[in-house]
């Protein structure tokens, strides 16, 4: 695990799960002065399903609140903005970074909506925001969300 600033968890919080429908990764990290490859910072990290180190991934990793802080479950996946901000953030809070598509793919195919790392069980929010990822990042769609609503 690697231990990452992370930002504190608030209901409502602007930033956390990126924003697909305002603008690409790029106009935001452009916007929040970031280098391209932000997760450069990362370095020495894995992707714990697919053992990539996170600096060599061809887009930026998505992460995982290692805790929900309390009684709130994450609305989001860290990721875009969100992700530049849990790495300049203060906090303590520990993030589990990923490829995402690897995580993505082990969620769909195991049917298993958990952390890999802590077994901690995903919010709707956290599969919403890991599908909006995806598409962000022009890589091929899971429909998380659509495994997390089965019976």
């Amino acid at each position: 695990m690697l231990r990452a600033e992370a930002p504190s968890f608030e209901p409502g919080r602007a930033g956390l799960g990126g924003n697909a429908a305002e603008g690409s990764l790029a106009r935001d990290q452009a916007s929040a002065g970031a280098p391209t490859q932000w997760w450069s910072g990362l370095a020495g990290g894995r992707c714990p399903i697919s053992l990539t180190p996170l600096e060599e991934l061809s887009c930026e990793p998505f992460g995982l609140l290692t805790d929900a802080g309390g009684a709130c479950e994450p609305e989001a996946g860290i990721w875009g903005a969100g992700a530049v901000a849990a790495l300049r953030s203060a906090s303590s809070q520990a993030v589990h970074w990923f490829d995402g598509r690897c995580l993505a793919s082990f969620l769909t195919s195991s049917g298993r909506l958990i952390d890999p790392v802590n077994r901690r069980p995903l919010s709707r929010g956290e599969c919403e925001s890991l599908d909006a990822y995806l598409l962000s990042n022009g890589l091929p769609e899971a429909h998380v969300s659509c495994v997390f609503d089965l019976p």
